[in-house]
């Protein structure tokens, strides 16, 4: 890892003289999987347990080794040192307390990593070794890395108060570093290469070019939802269309795919490349869920994000999940899923069904409450969704040169407008549902009922009514991505991406008004016994586990 003052520099030296052995050999054991032999058992071995257990003993509270102290067990390898210096830079930044050249040294190193990847791909020949095997939990874990600390250095260096004067003294002289153009620049330009929708063209030949595209393509998506561009953040997911049906419909994951698993090659690349790495799917389910929700598009957001907390909230309870690799976030993730899907079903009754009977026992528990007082006229939805919603980000960069008086206040502001901004539309949406939930629980109440009763009842003019009628079937049509998209299999490049969809409506009622007559007719309700059924064995299961902690002596 590069380093960013003189202090800093001389620690490096000190821990480059004295290296353990043991770390020696993992970093030319690591160089031999990814780039000599290309081992897929032995490459992900090493990044899920060895480099884990390394960090545990040696580096717990330190930095590793710089690349330039470890380059004689790679043979000085320019591209194993830059997935090395990704590795060394990611591990310092979660585990020590960074400083603004720490991050300056980092975007130096993501984009040295990202232009070896890119110039590799465009120039294969140049590459002695001839291949780059990368195990998809590091690939992942890379770009997931690289959208946060973007993220964090937005909120960062728009909040300038307090900030003494050397660090703005190096925010001033890196007004490039962190740009929004270039982070993007670099994960278009890996999806790119990654040849994702089949193009015969793409300059990728390696495994690692397609792993690093496939969750550049993730990424992507991730940061278009922090920059508030929801239709851009679900175009994003375009690439991985194919693969949309494991995550609206979640296979069981293996215990083997979490330290192992298949490498991807070309032929399976298209198969499900999201498969083994739980954190990417809950990642896409996530964000994509936020901006079906802010696009209005409530069915779909409850489709993608309601089977991703289910399956969360099993791996979670049973301790499946708390081993893999990257776990660490799936609690928040799932916790902020189950708060999203409780605003979807309060505002959109007709998302129900689409819920597993799971997720809306722990909505009914954890916000019952919460949802109660809004019915009964409170306040809530903001605390739901602050509590829910990504950390938006504005990425413009402020104006350092102005005075410290003026612009310590105006940074301060900017540092919360974009997530403030984001907050308060939709409070302005959601807050238009209150007459409209009133109104719904009196249409169930009937068959038919005269507009004036039904006008009585709401504390409107019977003129008003009918626009609240009208308005509410509108505001209650949308764009849904069709049924059979989300169940092709095997998968296949002519699946609908999740930005297409043809206008349904929501609703869960439907009714008509003819002269001063309402009529109303309720969806027919399908009976779910698979739901009943697993509910029951989920029940049983734990009466069983209560039962096998009951010491027993004969």
């Amino acid at each position: 890892m590069s380093s960013g003052g003189p202090p800093k520099a001389a620690s490096a030296d000190e821990r480059d003289a004295c290296i353990p052995d043991t770390v020696k050999n993992f970093v030319f054991d690591l160089h031999d999987a990814c780039r000599r032999s290309q081992s897929a058992v032995e490459a992900r071995n090493l990044y899920v347990v060895e480099y884990r257990s390394l960090c545990e003993k040696y580096f717990s509270n330190c930095a590793w080794p710089s690349s330039s102290g470890i380059s004689s067990e790679c043979n000085a390898d320019p591209i194993f040192l830059a997935l090395y210096g990704e590795l060394t830079t990611r591990h310092y930044h979660g585990t020590c307390r960074t400083t603004v050249a720490d991050r300056i040294d980092s975007w130096s190193t993501y984009r040295h990593l990202f232009d070896t990847l890119l110039n590799l791909a465009n120039d294969p020949g140049a590459d002695t070794m001839g291949g780059l095997y990368v195990p998809a939990e590091w690939a992942f874990a890379a770009v997931n890395e690289f959208v946060y600390q973007f993220q964090a250095f937005c909120q960062f260096r728009t909040n300038v108060v307090g900030r003494k004067e050397h660090e703005m003294k190096v925010l001033r002289e890196n007004r490039d570093a962190w740009a929004v153009e270039t982070v993007m620049f670099y994960l278009h330009g890996l999806v790119r290469i990654a040849g994702l929708d089949g193009e015969e063209d793409a300059p990728a030949a390696t495994q690692g070019h397609r792993v690093f595209g496939t969750y550049a393509a993730v990424g992507l998506s991730r940061l278009e939802c922090l920059l508030g561009d929801y239709t851009s953040c679900l175009a994003a997911l375009k690439p991985l269309r194919h693969v949309m049906h494991s995550i609206i419909h979640p296979p069981p994951l293996p215990l083997e795919n979490s330290t192992g698993g298949p490498p991807v090659t070309p032929k399976t690349a298209f198969a499900d490349p999201l498969h083994g790495i739980v954190p990417a799917r809950a990642t896409v389910a996530y964000h994509a869920g936020v901006s079906y929700l802010l696009l209005r598009r409530y069915r779909d957001a409850a489709r993608i994000m309601s089977p991703m907390a289910a399956f969360l909230l099993r791996g979670l309870k049973n301790g499946t999940l708390r081993r893999l690799v990257g776990s660490e976030q799936l609690p928040k993730l799932n916790e902020r899923m189950v708060t999203l899907l409780a605003i979807l079903t309060h505002i959109c009754p007709g998302c129900t069904p689409c819920v597993a009977e799971e997720v809306r026992t722990q909505i009914r528990d954890r916000h019952g409450e919460t949802l109660a007082k809004i019915d009964a006229g409170d306040e809530g939805y903001e605390d739901l969704f602050a509590h829910a919603c990504p950390k938006f980000v504005c990425p413009a960069v402020p104006n350092y040169d102005r005075a410290p008086g003026g612009a310590a206040g105006a940074s301060q502001d900017a540092s919360k407008s974009a997530y403030n901004l984001q907050v308060r539309q939709f409070i302005s949406e959601v807050t238009n549902h209150g007459p409209l939930r009133k109104l719904r629980s009196y249409l169930r109440l009937y068959t038919s009922i005269r507009a004036d009763k039904m006008a009585a009842f709401n504390d409107l003019s019977v003129s008003n009514l009918a626009e609240l009628l009208c308005g509410y079937k509108l505001k209650m049509f949308q764009l849904e991505r069709k049924d059979d998209a989300d169940t092709i299999s095997p998968p296949t490049l002519d699946v609908v991406s999740a930005l297409e969809g043809s206008v349904r409506s929501a609703l869960d009622v439907t009714y008509f008004v003819d002269k001063d007559m309402i009529h109303v007719e309720e969806d027919s309700k399908k009976m779910r016994f698979d739901e009943y059924f697993l509910k029951q064995i989920g029940a049983c299961n734990e009466v069983l586990e209560d039962i096998q902690t009951i010491p027993i002596t004969i």
